[in-house]
C-alpha cells in the first residue's frame, strides 16, 4: 500500500476482556478512498476494533493511528464519522434539528441537503426522532455519521433494521462517498 495514501493503521493490536482475547495481533491499513468490510460472527471483535480505532476503548498492546494522530484525538475526530451499533437519540428533537446540531460540531460540515439526500430523509426532516421506525432511526444515525463530511467513516452493522430500499440507498451513498475519497470501514455479519 502506498504510504502517502494510508490514512489509518493498527499494528499488533490486542485486547482482552477478563482474560478472554477479543483481538489478537491485528494489523490493519486503511487507504484513502477504500471501502473495507470486516466480516465476522457476533462476538468476533468487530465492534471492539471499531471502538479502539475511534479512541473510545483502550487497547492492551499495539499501535493505532488515524491521520497521523492518536485515535480519539480532536484531529482524528474532526476527520472521522461513526455510526455505532448501539446509539440513543434525544426523542424531543426533529430530524432536521439533530442534523443541524451535529453539523455545528464540525469546521467544514457536509451541506444539509446532501446529508438528507444520502440518508433518504428529505421527506421526513420535520419528524421527531421518537416517531421513527427502527429502519428510519438507522437512516438518521447514518445521516449524523456523515454530518462532518468525514474522510474516514466507520459503519458498525449499518443496515440492521433497514428495508431493502433503504439498504440500497445507503450502499449508493457509500459508493458516492468513496468516489469523493472518503474511506469507509464497515462491519457486518451479512455475507451478501
Amino acid at each position: 500500500m502506498a504510504q502517502q495514501n494510508m490514512i489509518a493503521f493498527a499494528k499488533g493490536l490486542t485486547k482482552a476482556f477478563k482474560g478472554k482475547p477479543a483481538l489478537s495481533n491485528v494489523d490493519l491499513e486503511i487507504s484513502s478512498g477504500q471501502v473495507l468490510a470486516i466480516l465476522g460472527a457476533n462476538g468476533a471483535g468487530k465492534t471492539t476494533l471499531i471502538n479502539i480505532l475511534l479512541g473510545r476503548l483502550n487497547h492492551d498492546s499495539g499501535d493505532v493511528s488515524l491521520f497521523n494522530a492518536k485515535a480519539g484525538s480532536l484531529e482524528a475526530k474532526r476527520l472521522t464519522g461513526a455510526m455505532l451499533q448501539v446509539a440513543n437519540l434525544p426523542e424531543t428533537l426533529k430530524i432536521k434539528e439533530h442534523i443541524r446540531l451535529f453539523q455545528s460540531y464540525y469546521p467544514n460540515p457536509m451541506p444539509y441537503e446532501k446529508v438528507l439526500a444520502y440518508a433518504g430523509l428529505e421527506k421526513m426532516q420535520n419528524r421527531y426522532s421518537k416517531k421513527l421506525s427502527g429502519g428510519e432511526k438507522q437512516r438518521l444515525l447514518f445521516a449524523l455519521s456523515i454530518c462532518g463530511n468525514p474522510k474516514l467513516l466507520f459503519l458498525d452493522e449499518p443496515s440492521v433494521g433497514m428495508d431493502i430500499e433503504s439498504r440500497q440507498s445507503m450502499w449508493q451513498a457509500i459508493r458516492d462517498l468513496k468516489s469523493t475519497g472518503t474511506s469507509i470501514v464497515l462491519t457486518t455479519h451479512y455475507l451478501q
